[in-house]
């Protein structure tokens, strides 16, 4: 039952991430979102600067994207309440980003 509904999910994020408008269009706010909130514990690289949170770079994209529509509805933690006001299109922005970094580990 769990790998149906993955399988599903994962569907759902490839497509909407194949829809969505190209980050060049509107990534000026997002660029800014992203160095005033998730610099602070992922570093510009996307690499993350304390041993408790996962490296953002190099994230499969549709992984990313979904863990951040989940993490956005948890307000109990303060990464999550940063991105609880974003779209779904900011969200995949953010994976979008992440995702072209490279993964060099800490």
């Amino acid at each position: 039952m769990a790998k149906h509904y993955w399988m599903g999910a994962l569907f759902f994020v490839a497509n909407a991430i194949s829809q969505a408008a190209p980050l060049e269009q509107s990534s000026a706010g997002i660029e800014g979102f992203r160095q005033s909130h998730c610099d602070q514990c992922h570093d510009d690289t996307g690499i993350t600067t304390i041993d408790v949170w996962p490296n953002l770079a190099g994230q499969h994209e549709g992984y990313l994207y979904l863990r951040l529509t989940e993490l956005r509805t948890d307000s109990g933690e303060k990464e999550h309440r940063a991105i609880a006001d974003l779209t779904l299109e900011e969200l995949r922005q953010l994976a979008e980003y992440y995702t072209r970094l490279p993964c060099k580990g800490t």
